[in-house]
């Protein structure tokens, strides 16, 4: 009996940042989900089950961040249209977790730390904002450029099915949208 694997294609990140900016960034998918298919010579991302893509993000230009807003869309290419999003303990929406530094109620962002979700249903594509705000008061620090080195500050749980021989990119792209309802990208 031959089976066919499916899988999810690739992981994309798509950010734009203005010039004046150097805040870098990175996506990744813990290894210990990917498998090499022969007959592609690639590595792939299995599907069925529970994944994390770790948003990383560096600090690396020189300024204290006292503030921002990140807009971002979570959408599928190929034959990935929905993904089920996996409750993991994030608060607000519990499949976005915030971690080292970056967690509700403490740590950098003490002044505002909100995360908004439109249509966060798995019907792709889903649309989050994280909105941050530090440095008011005298414990406000900000996010300072000591922090210059990736470090994983949001995590997407999720979970991606596809038929057999399927496959499909789940990709994160910053939002860039001008009507009142969402929020653009803004350092």
């Amino acid at each position: 009996m031959k089976s066919c694997q499916t899988f999810v294609f690739i992981i994309c990140l798509f950010l734009t940042v203005s010039s004046a900016s150097a805040i870098e960034f990175n996506l990744i998918i813990d290894p210990e989900f990917e498998f090499f298919h022969p007959g592609y010579a690639q590595y792939f991302y299995e599907t069925n089950k529970d994944i994390t893509i770790q948003l990383q993000m560096a600090n690396n230009d020189g300024i204290e961040w006292c503030a921002y807003s990140m807009p971002l869309r979570v959408y599928g290419t190929g034959d990935l249209s929905s993904v089920t999003w996996v409750e993991a303990g994030g608060t607000i929406e519990p499949s976005i977790v915030r971690v080292n530094g970056f967690e509700m109620g403490g740590g950098i962002w003490i002044t505002m730390n909100a995360i908004y979700s439109w249509s966060w249903d798995g019907n792709l594509p889903d649309t989050m904002n994280h909105t941050v705000v530090s440095c008011m008061g005298s414990s406000g620090t900000g996010w300072p450029p000591e922090m210059d080195q990736l470090t994983t500050y949001l995590e997407f749980h999720l979970n991606v099915s596809l038929n057999d021989g399927d496959t499909g990119s789940v990709c994160i792209d910053s939002v860039n949208e001008a009507s009142e309802s969402r929020y653009d990208w803004l350092f």
